[in-house]
Protein backbone atom coordinates (compact mmCIF):
# COMPACT_ATOMS: atom_id res chain seq x y z
CA UNK A 1 0.00 0.00 0.00
CA UNK A 2 1.19 3.67 -0.97
CA UNK A 3 0.91 6.02 1.84
CA UNK A 4 1.18 9.80 1.91
CA UNK A 5 2.64 12.42 3.80
CA UNK A 6 1.54 16.25 2.52
CA UNK A 7 3.92 18.88 4.59
CA UNK A 8 1.27 21.81 5.45
CA UNK A 9 2.76 22.94 8.83
CA UNK A 10 4.46 26.14 7.25
CA UNK A 11 3.15 30.13 7.48
CA UNK A 12 3.26 30.22 3.70
CA UNK A 13 4.95 33.50 4.06
CA UNK A 14 5.36 33.83 0.06
CA UNK A 15 1.67 33.89 -0.01
CA UNK A 16 0.98 36.78 2.29
CA UNK A 17 -1.71 38.07 2.02
CA UNK A 18 -3.84 34.99 1.32
CA UNK A 19 -2.17 33.40 4.36
CA UNK A 20 -2.57 35.53 7.04
CA UNK A 21 -5.81 33.51 8.08
CA UNK A 22 -5.30 29.77 6.87
CA UNK A 23 -2.28 27.70 6.07
CA UNK A 24 -0.78 27.96 3.17
CA UNK A 25 -2.63 24.40 1.71
CA UNK A 26 -5.74 25.85 2.11
CA UNK A 27 -5.44 28.73 -0.24
CA UNK A 28 -7.99 28.71 -2.81
CA UNK A 29 -7.19 27.76 -6.49
CA UNK A 30 -10.17 27.94 -8.58
CA UNK A 31 -12.86 27.71 -5.74
CA UNK A 32 -11.21 24.59 -3.87
CA UNK A 33 -8.51 24.61 -1.59
CA UNK A 34 -4.74 23.53 -2.75
CA UNK A 35 -5.25 20.85 -0.21
CA UNK A 36 -8.47 19.12 -1.80
CA UNK A 37 -7.05 19.29 -5.43
CA UNK A 38 -4.11 17.16 -3.90
CA UNK A 39 -6.42 14.60 -2.02
CA UNK A 40 -8.18 14.26 -4.87
CA UNK A 41 -5.61 13.71 -7.03
CA UNK A 42 -4.25 11.20 -4.47
CA UNK A 43 -7.32 9.61 -4.21
CA UNK A 44 -7.74 9.25 -7.85
CA UNK A 45 -3.92 7.14 -8.24
CA UNK A 46 -5.16 5.02 -5.11
CA UNK A 47 -3.30 6.55 -2.39
CA UNK A 48 -6.01 6.93 0.54
CA UNK A 49 -3.24 6.03 3.82
CA UNK A 50 -2.58 10.47 4.04
CA UNK A 51 -0.83 12.03 7.21
CA UNK A 52 -0.78 16.12 7.30
CA UNK A 53 1.54 17.27 9.42
CA UNK A 54 0.61 20.89 10.50
CA UNK A 55 1.67 23.55 11.96
CA UNK A 56 0.43 26.83 11.21
CA UNK A 57 -3.09 27.74 12.02
CA UNK A 58 -3.54 23.86 12.48
CA UNK A 59 -7.04 23.87 13.69
CA UNK A 60 -8.28 24.34 10.11
CA UNK A 61 -6.88 21.18 9.17
CA UNK A 62 -8.78 19.07 10.93
CA UNK A 63 -12.00 18.56 8.93
CA UNK A 64 -9.98 16.93 6.49
CA UNK A 65 -10.69 13.14 8.15
CA UNK A 66 -6.80 12.21 7.89
CA UNK A 67 -4.55 11.67 10.32
CA UNK A 68 -2.19 14.71 11.50
CA UNK A 69 0.38 15.18 13.10
CA UNK A 70 1.66 18.54 14.59
CA UNK A 71 5.16 20.32 14.15
CA UNK A 72 4.73 22.96 17.73
CA UNK A 73 8.20 24.57 16.23
CA UNK A 74 6.83 25.22 12.81
CA UNK A 75 7.34 29.16 13.17
CA UNK A 76 11.28 28.20 13.52
CA UNK A 77 12.01 24.96 11.87
CA UNK A 78 11.79 23.34 8.29
CA UNK A 79 10.08 20.47 6.94
CA UNK A 80 13.08 18.25 8.43
CA UNK A 81 11.55 18.74 11.60
CA UNK A 82 7.40 18.65 10.53
CA UNK A 83 9.35 14.75 8.66
CA UNK A 84 10.23 13.76 12.33
CA UNK A 85 6.95 14.06 13.73
CA UNK A 86 5.59 12.03 11.20
CA UNK A 87 8.25 9.38 12.04
CA UNK A 88 5.87 6.54 12.51
CA UNK A 89 4.90 6.92 9.17
CA UNK A 90 8.20 7.83 7.74
CA UNK A 91 9.32 4.13 9.48
CA UNK A 92 6.31 1.65 8.38
CA UNK A 93 7.97 -0.04 5.62
CA UNK A 94 5.38 0.58 2.90
CA UNK A 95 5.86 2.98 -0.01
CA UNK A 96 5.61 6.65 0.68
CA UNK A 97 4.66 9.78 -0.96
CA UNK A 98 6.37 12.96 0.38
CA UNK A 99 4.58 16.22 -0.86
CA UNK A 100 4.83 19.50 0.15
CA UNK A 101 1.18 21.55 1.25
CA UNK A 102 1.26 23.98 -1.31
CA UNK A 103 1.67 21.27 -5.03
CA UNK A 104 -0.68 20.11 -7.00
CA UNK A 105 0.13 17.20 -9.39
CA UNK A 106 -1.33 15.90 -12.51
CA UNK A 107 -2.51 12.66 -12.07
CA UNK A 108 -0.05 10.96 -14.70
CA UNK A 109 2.74 12.55 -12.57
CA UNK A 110 1.74 10.93 -9.57
CA UNK A 111 1.57 7.65 -11.62
CA UNK A 112 4.91 7.77 -12.67
CA UNK A 113 5.87 9.09 -9.23
CA UNK A 114 4.82 5.62 -7.76
CA UNK A 115 5.87 3.01 -10.79
CA UNK A 116 9.37 4.02 -10.48
CA UNK A 117 11.18 1.69 -9.04
CA UNK A 118 14.03 3.25 -7.84
CA UNK A 119 14.22 3.63 -3.64
CA UNK A 120 14.33 7.22 -3.92
CA UNK A 121 12.29 9.13 -6.85
CA UNK A 122 11.31 12.86 -7.02
CA UNK A 123 9.86 14.90 -9.51
CA UNK A 124 11.43 17.36 -11.31
CA UNK A 125 10.05 20.62 -13.68
CA UNK A 126 12.65 20.69 -16.90
CA UNK A 127 10.97 24.14 -18.08
CA UNK A 128 11.37 25.85 -14.67
CA UNK A 129 12.51 28.81 -15.81
CA UNK A 130 8.89 30.09 -17.46
CA UNK A 131 7.08 30.04 -14.21
CA UNK A 132 10.41 31.35 -11.95
CA UNK A 133 10.16 34.37 -14.53
CA UNK A 134 6.34 35.26 -13.80
CA UNK A 135 7.38 34.81 -9.98
CA UNK A 136 10.42 37.11 -9.58
CA UNK A 137 12.65 39.47 -11.58
CA UNK A 138 15.66 37.49 -10.74
CA UNK A 139 15.13 33.84 -10.58
CA UNK A 140 18.82 32.91 -9.33
CA UNK A 141 16.96 34.52 -5.78
CA UNK A 142 14.88 31.56 -5.18
CA UNK A 143 15.84 29.02 -7.83
CA UNK A 144 18.51 25.53 -6.42
CA UNK A 145 20.66 23.78 -8.17
CA UNK A 146 19.97 20.79 -10.03
CA UNK A 147 21.92 18.80 -12.06
CA UNK A 148 21.68 15.57 -13.51
CA UNK A 149 24.16 12.76 -14.56
CA UNK A 150 24.02 11.20 -17.66
CA UNK A 151 21.72 8.51 -16.37
CA UNK A 152 19.24 11.16 -14.92
CA UNK A 153 20.07 10.43 -11.34
CA UNK A 154 20.23 13.63 -9.07
CA UNK A 155 23.96 14.70 -8.58
CA UNK A 156 23.48 17.63 -6.47
CA UNK A 157 20.39 19.52 -5.48
CA UNK A 158 19.16 22.64 -3.08
CA UNK A 159 22.41 24.35 -3.54
CA UNK A 160 22.33 28.27 -4.00
CA UNK A 161 23.42 28.77 -7.57
CA UNK A 162 25.81 31.06 -8.34
CA UNK A 163 24.18 31.18 -12.21
CA UNK A 164 21.49 29.34 -14.82
CA UNK A 165 24.06 26.81 -15.63
CA UNK A 166 23.77 25.03 -12.86
CA UNK A 167 20.07 24.27 -12.94
CA UNK A 168 18.56 21.66 -15.02
CA UNK A 169 15.28 21.83 -13.47
CA UNK A 170 13.34 22.74 -10.07
CA UNK A 171 12.48 19.99 -7.48
CA UNK A 172 8.83 19.80 -7.42
CA UNK A 173 8.05 19.30 -4.07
Amino acid sequence: MTRAIILAAGEGNRLRPHTEDRPKALVPLAGKPLLEWQLEVLGRVGVSDITIATGYRADQLESYGTRRVHNPRFDSTNMVVSLIAAREQLLSGDDLLIAYGDIIYQPNIVKALLADEADVSITIDLGWQSLWAMRMEDPLEDAETLRLDDDGNVIELGNPPKSLDEIEGQYMG
